[in-house]
C-alpha cells in the first residue's frame, strides 16, 4: 500500500478503496482487466482488532523501492502512528505484513478461541478456497499447513480433505463423494461452486441439519458456517416469491454478502444451474449402488426445479418404487388418491414415513379400492396443512408438488 492508503482510504471506515475514485489513481489500468474486488463494505481492516489491539501494518506500493511505512495501533480509540521502516523491518518476499499480538487471555478455556489445538483445522477449512497461497505455522502446538490455490483444479479427495470439517465420518464422506465432485460454471464460464449431491448416510435426526449435509459456502473465498441462508437466487422460470434451500450438498458455493457481517449470503448460482448440475449428478450416479432415499431426493430436487430425473425412483406407489414418468402416467388414469396421514400433538396433520407404516396399513391397503401412494421419507415429514387435506385425499394436480416438497425437505 501507499502512504496515501494506509494514511487515507484504510482508515476511513466504511469507504472500500476498490469502490472509490480513488483506485483510479492508485491502480489506472485495474479497472480495465476485469479486476473483481473482495472488498465490499469498507470494514474489513478493522475486524483485526477483535483479535487484539496491538496491530501493526508494514507496507509499500508493490511496485516501490524505497523503504516500506509502518502504521502502528494501540487500539482503535488511540491515534496511529505512522512511521518509515528500519532495514530490519522490511518484509521480504511481500509487499505488506501485519502482525497482531493476540492478549493471551483470549486463549484460556473460557475465552472466545480457546481449544487451541482446534485452532489449525479450523483455519485449513476456513481458507479452504483463497485464490492465494497461504502458509500456517502454530509454534504451541507444532501445527502445520500449506494452502494452495487450487481448489478449483486439485483432485477431488484433495478438495474435500481440506475443506470438510474433522469428524469420525470424515473419511468415509471423502470416499462416498470424491467420484461425484464436479465445476459448477455460470454461463460465462466462470466458477460458481464444486460439489456433489450428498449420497452419504444420514446419522442426524434434524431437518436443518439433514439439509445443511456437508456443505459450505465461500464469501471472498472464505468458508462461512450460516448454513440457514444457503439460498439462490430464483430465476425467470422459477415463479417461486422469495430464494429457495440449496439442495443437501457435499463442497461449495460461491456466494455473496446480504450483510456487513458477512454471515447472511446467498449463493450466485440461479436455478438453471443448480438444475444442470443436478442432471449432471444424475447421469454419474450408478443407481445400482445409492440408497432409495438419496435417489428420491435427488429425483425431487429435479421435479421441483422444473427437470425430468430420468430414472431415478421417485415415488413409493403400490407396493413399489416408481419413476416419475410412471407417476405421471398413473395420476392420468386415477381420479384420486389416497395419502396415510397422522394428526400430530398440534392436531397438525403429516405423511407418514414408509419406514413407519405400521400393519393397520398393510392391512387396509389389501382392503382399499383405491391405491395407496406414500413417499419414501427418511426423517420429519412437512405439515400438510389441515384445512386443505384433512380427509387424507389429494386430487391429481395436488398430488405431485405436495409429495416433492415433502421428499425434498426431510
Amino acid at each position: 500500500m501507499s502512504e496515501a492508503v494506509m494514511t487515507g482510504t484504510l482508515l476511513d471506515f466504511g469507504s472500500s478503496l476498490w469502490r472509490s475514485e480513488f483506485i483510479r489513481k492508485e491502480f489506472p489500468k485495474l479497472l480495465n482487466s476485469g479486476f473483481k474486488s473482495i472488498g465490499r463494505f469498507g470494514i474489513g481492516f478493522f475486524s483485526v482488532f477483535s483479535l487484539g489491539k496491538d496491530v501493526r501494518i508494514i507496507s509499500s506500493r508493490f511496485d516501490a523501492d524505497e523503504r516500506p511505512n509502518v502504521l502502528e495501533f494501540d487500539g482503535i480509540s488511540n491515534r496511529p502512528l505512522f512511521r518509515k521502516a528500519s532495514p530490519k523491518e522490511r518484509p521480504s518476499g511481500v509487499s505488506t505484513r501485519i502482525r497482531v499480538i493476540v492478549p493471551h487471555s483470549r486463549f484460556k478455556t473460557s475465552g472466545e478461541l480457546s481449544y487451541l489445538e482446534q485452532l489449525g483445522k479450523d483455519l485449513r477449512r476456513l481458507v479452504s478456497c483463497v485464490d492465494v497461497k497461504i502458509n500456517f505455522n502454530d509454534h504451541v502446538t507444532a501445527t502445520t499447513f500449506t494452502h494452495l490455490p487450487d481448489w478449483e483444479s486439485c483432485s477431488a479427495t484433495t478438495f474435500l480433505d481440506e475443506l470438510l470439517p474433522d469428524s469420525e465420518f470424515k473419511e468415509q464422506t471423502i470416499e462416498i463423494s470424491a467420484p461425484y465432485v464436479r465445476l459448477i460454471k455460470n454461463e460465462k464460464g466462470e466458477t460458481i461452486g464444486r460439489a456433489a449431491f450428498d449420497f452419504t448416510p444420514r446419522r442426524v435426526p434434524s431437518p436443518s441439519m439433514i439439509r445443511r449435509g456437508n456443505g459450505a459456502m465461500a464469501v471472498g473465498g472464505f468458508v462461512v458456517e450460516n448454513i440457514e441462508e444457503y439460498l439462490f437466487r430464483s430465476s425467470p422460470t422459477y415463479t417461486a416469491k422469495t430464494p429457495r434451500p440449496l439442495p443437501s450438498y457435499v463442497g461449495v458455493f460461491i456466494g455473496t454478502p446480504d450483510a456487513l457481517a458477512r454471515d447472511r449470503s446467498t449463493v450466485i448460482a440461479n436455478t438453471e444451474e443448480i438444475l444442470k448440475w443436478l442432471n449432471e449428478q444424475v447421469k454419474l450416479c450408478d443407481l445400482s449402488k445409492i440408497n432409495i432415499d438419496h435417489g428420491m431426493r435427488l429425483a425431487a430436487e429435479i421435479v421441483s426445479l422444473g427437470g425430468h430425473p430420468r430414472e431415478l425412483p421417485f415415488i413409493y406407489l403400490s407396493g413399489g418404487y416408481v419413476t416419475y414418468e410412471k407417476f405421471k402416467s398413473y395420476l392420468s388414469t386415477s381420479d384420486s388418491l389416497w395419502l396415510p396421514l397422522r394428526k400430530d400433538y398440534d392436531d397438525s396433520l403429516r405423511m407418514i414415513s414408509a419406514k413407519d407404516l405400521g400393519r393397520d396399513y398393510f392391512l387396509y391397503r389389501q382392503n382399499a379400492r383405491e391405491e395407496l401412494c406414500v413417499p419414501l421419507l427418511t426423517g420429519y415429514a412437512d405439515e400438510v396443512a389441515p384445512k386443505e387435506y384433512t380427509r387424507g385425499r389429494l386430487t391429481p394436480e395436488e398430488i405431485i408438488p405436495v409429495v416433492t416438497h415433502n421428499i425434498r425437505n426431510v
